[in-house]
C-alpha cells in the first residue's frame, strides 16, 4: 500500500539514487516506489531510473512525457505545442502510470511513492495530486511542490491529472 507520496526534482532524484537517502530523510524508513519523467536521452535530461548501473531503490517506472499542458492556457503551452507534439501526455501514458501505481497500492508492503520530473512540480505534481486526492494518500511535507509552493495551492500539470483520472475511472468502472 502506498502510505505517503512526494515530488522530487530531477537533481534531487539523481542525488538520492546515486548517493542514498540522507540519514534524517523521512523516506528512508519506507520501501520506495519511483515514477520518473524525462524528455530525451540527453545526459542532462534522462531519468536516473533508466540507468542500468543504478542501485535499486525500489520498483520504478520511467516515462518519456514532456511537461506539455494543453489544459492550462496560463502556462502558454497552447502556443508552444500542438496536440500532435510527440511529448504531449496521452491516455496511454496515464493508463500505464495508473496501472503501475495501483499495483503497488494494492500490495501489503508499505511504500513511499517518490515521483520526479525536471523541477518536481508539474508532471510529478499531477501524479502526486491524483494519488493524494483520488486514492487518499497523504502528500509528505518533504514534497518539492509543498516546499516550493508553501501554503499556496500546490502545482500540477492539469492535462496529465485529467488523463490520470480518466484512466483511473476506466479501471474502477
Amino acid at each position: 500500500m502506498i502510505v505517503t507520496a512526494a515530488t522530487f526534482s530531477l537533481d534531487k532524484a539523481r542525488e538520492v539514487i546515486a548517493r542514498g537517502w540522507p540519514a534524517q530523510h523521512p523516506f528512508l524508513s519506507y520501501q520506495r516506489a519511483w515514477v520518473g519523467f524525462d524528455v530525451s536521452d540527453a545526459s542532462d535530461d534522462v531519468s536516473p531510473l533508466r540507468d542500468p548501473r543504478r542501485v535499486a531503490d525500489g520498483p520504478s517506472l520511467a516515462m518519456r512525457v514532456g511537461d506539455v499542458d494543453l489544459d492550462s492556457e496560463w502556462r502558454g503551452h497552447r502556443a508552444m505545442y500542438g496536440a500532435d507534439h510527440p511529448l504531449v501526455p496521452t491516455i496511454e501514458h496515464a493508463r500505464r502510470i495508473v496501472g503501475w501505481v495501483l499495483a503497488r497500492h494494492l500490495r501489503d508492503e508499505r511504500y513511499a511513492l517518490a515521483v520526479h520530473c525536471h523541477a518536481g512540480l508539474y508532471r510529478s505534481g499531477a501524479v502526486v495530486e491524483w494519488v493524494r486526492a483520488d486514492l487518499g494518500v497523504p502528500e509528505h511535507d518533504c514534497s518539492n511542490r509543498v516546499v516550493v509552493c508553501g501554503n499556496v495551492e500546490p502545482t500540477h500539470n492539469a492535462m496529465l491529472l485529467r488523463l490520470l483520472r480518466q484512466a483511473h475511472a476506466e479501471v474502477t468502472r
